[in-house]
């Protein structure tokens, strides 16, 4: 560890949704302090690759991006910067408009059905072949709402991501809060997480999850 550090399936139509209103970088142009995915807005996509690089060794940021991430400007990314970047998040990981008016900003760390969906979609065109560069336009979906549907801030949208969003529904409606690791931003579950899918076929998981949708 670096010391810097889904209730039936969903329908993969189309979700016409409300714009999100892009923040503008700085004056000068340059990208906005804690902006690390440099899509305009400081949102929770930025805060969970703080914590998915502190956790990941695997998982790496750019020279440029580091320095975004350095929010306190003390030359080193930590959990202060997750923590402080955290605070300031204009939107929240996994974020649909749709239910704004129900959580307050520490609760929004759960999602809805439209979530779940639009990941749901993302992956059904991904799998009829249309790329990620298109994909803004044919979900109608801005590049910030895109970046939050990357909850586990792997850099890509993935049916993990449309299963971990719904292990977040599954708890909130439970109301047991989230199975995610306390003090990460990403979507990762506890090893304790007493959540899962049972599909189908018989089997748990993702990968169960996975099957089903696929069939």
């Amino acid at each position: 560890m670096k010391g810097k550090k889904m209730l039936s399936l969903l329908s993969a139509g189309t979700i016409a949704c409300a714009m999100l209103a892009a923040l503008p970088v700085s004056a000068a142009g340059t990208a906005l302090t804690g902006d690390i995915d440099q899509d305009g807005v400081i949102t929770g996509h930025d805060t969970a690759m703080i914590s998915r690089y502190l956790a990941d060794d695997a998982y790496t940021l750019t020279e440029e991006q580091l320095k975004l991430a350095d929010i306190n400007g003390d030359g080193t990314v930590d959990q202060t910067d997750a923590d402080l970047l955290h605070a300031k998040e204009v939107y929240p990981l996994g974020y649909s408009e749709s239910y704004t008016d129900y959580y307050t900003k520490e609760e929004m760390k759960v999602v809805t059905l439209t979530s779940i969906d639009w990941a749901l979609s993302y992956y059904a065109y991904q799998c009829a072949g249309v790329t990620p560069a298109n994909m803004e336009q044919v979900l109608s979906l801005t590049p910030v709402q895109l970046n939050l549907l990357d909850v586990d801030a792997d850099g890509t949208i993935t049916i993990a991501d449309a299963y971990y969003m719904l292990c977040a529904y599954s708890y909130c409606f439970a109301g047991r809060g989230t199975p995610y690791v306390e003090g990460r931003y990403d979507f990762v579950l506890k090893d304790n997480a007493k959540v899962n899918y049972h599909g189908e076929n018989g089997g748990t998981g993702l990968s169960a999850f996975t099957e089903d949708v696929q069939q």
